[in-house]
């Protein structure tokens, strides 16, 4: 959190867009400040970090408190805009690993669709990510855009596939989450 702080005190705009973002998934975070402190390293030094804190506004009075003081959730929001609004705003790809970690399925698939937007994702950058959570194939993706994986358990190793190279997937199928479930693709843990 310190360490993307840091980003967002010396990245203005991307601050305002994680406000907006954060406001939007229903936080109840109504603006972020970033405040810095003094510490004394283990040398005797004096060192400054920056500290986030969460703004919220409550029977229209203003509260804050640190954001490691919010939710794990808000907390790893927060920390996801930092790597996301930089390549929406420039383009490129993002590549994340399990990035749903600590979040709602329906801010997952918020952030998702952040890329899918005109408005949002100007340049067509792209989103490379893995998740566990299988909320999203109930999600407007294309087959090609959906790779399962599924362990050997003989061998150990792991194999991947694309969705639309499945055999017998009906061209227009649109319930790859029952699907799925029903083990028609595969990829679904042996427990």
């Amino acid at each position: 959190i310190f360490e993307v702080s840091d980003f967002y005190a010396n990245y203005g705009d991307f601050l305002v867009s994680a406000e907006k973002h954060l406001a939007k998934a229903d936080t109840g975070i109504s603006r972020l400040k970033m405040k810095e402190t003094t510490y004394l390293n283990d040398e005797g030094k004096e060192e400054t970090f920056v500290v986030p804190f969460a703004c919220h506004v409550v029977e229209g009075r203003e509260y804050e408190r640190r954001l490691i003081d919010e939710s794990r959730g808000t907390q790893a929001l927060y920390v996801l805009m930092r790597y996301i609004l930089p390549v929406l705003k420039l383009g490129g790809i993002a590549i994340i690993d399990e990035f749903e970690t600590g979040l709602h399925a329906h801010v997952v698939k918020y952030v998702v669709e952040l890329f899918y937007s005109k408005s949002t994702n100007p340049y067509g950058a792209q989103l490379i990510a893995n998740f566990h959570t299988d909320f999203l194939l109930n999600s407007t993706f294309e087959k090609y855009q959906i790779v399962l994986a599924e362990k050997d358990p003989e061998t150990q190793s792991t194999d991947a596939w694309r969705l639309d190279k499945v055999k017998g997937i009906a061209r227009n199928a649109n319930n790859h989450y029952a699907k799925y479930h029903a083990g028609a693709y595969g990829g679904v843990p042996n427990i």
